[in-house]
């Protein structure tokens, strides 16, 4: 057992879990342990939001089912993400690949924990350190992070002369809605209004020649690449 140091206050733990089984296996051993206090809900955005709505809490660990695709708790993980940002997030996986960790990363994830590489004792230590607003990865996790800062998707619609059609502002806008975000949520990652992304979108439609969001999802999907990141969330 750990003892809190005294005058601390204990860091509070929200566990959202599709079993209920691994979930309070887990509780049980986080509760044994005085600097964590720890609640629990069901992995299901609705259920975690409305948590989260009237309780504060410091940590939320999300974890993948068991062998399923993480697709799921992955959208959960974002959700919660766009209505909290300042919440530390881990997920928790038996095990993860590239596409997982880049996911989980994008997704809000501070942190991206697997049992088959640590023990219990080293997931007390990932929850302090996300607390304390740092980033849990090894250095496999993070050699994929990296590889994606340096080259994102983004897309290259030019002209008949090679000019670019579009801003570096409004081919983010174009990723964004073709990785399936509303225009709500694309407010909440670029910190500009809902009328300012429905001129933006107006104005991309006119400039490549289609009408719908689905045309859209189809040209970004048609028209992707790679090349070094050219902005940052929030900037014009």
């Amino acid at each position: 057992m750990t003892i809190a140091v005294p005058g601390s206050r204990p860091v509070r733990v929200l566990v959202a879990d599709s079993t209920q089984m691994a979930s309070q296996l887990l509780i049980r051993a986080l509760r044994r342990r005085a600097e964590f206090v720890v609640t629990s809900c069901a992995l299901e955005p609705d259920a975690v939001l409305r948590y989260l709505s009237s309780h504060e809490m410091d940590v939320a660990i999300l974890t993948a089912d068991h062998g399923a695709d993480s697709g799921r708790e992955l959208a959960v993980l974002r959700r919660v993400h766009l209505a909290h940002p300042a919440l530390a997030k881990i997920l928790l996986a038996e095990s993860y690949d590239r596409d997982l960790v880049i996911n989980a990363f994008r997704s809000g994830a501070r942190g991206l924990f697997s049992f088959s590489e640590a023990s219990f004792q080293t997931l007390g230590k990932c929850i302090r350190s996300v607390h304390s607003g740092q980033v849990w990865a090894n250095a496999q996790q993070l050699h994929y992070l990296l590889d994606v800062v340096t080259h994102v998707p983004s897309l290259r619609a030019v002209n008949a002369c090679g000019h670019n059609l579009l801003t570096g502002r409004e081919e983010q806008v174009v990723a964004l809605v073709a990785d399936g975000l509303s225009n709500r949520e694309i407010v909440r990652e670029v910190g500009l209004s809902q009328h300012t992304i429905k001129k933006y979108l107006f104005r991309i439609f006119d400039k490549v020649g289609i009408s719908s969001r689905v045309e859209l999802v189809l040209f970004a999907i048609n028209h992707g690449d790679s090349r070094p990141a050219e902005w940052m969330a929030g900037s014009c």
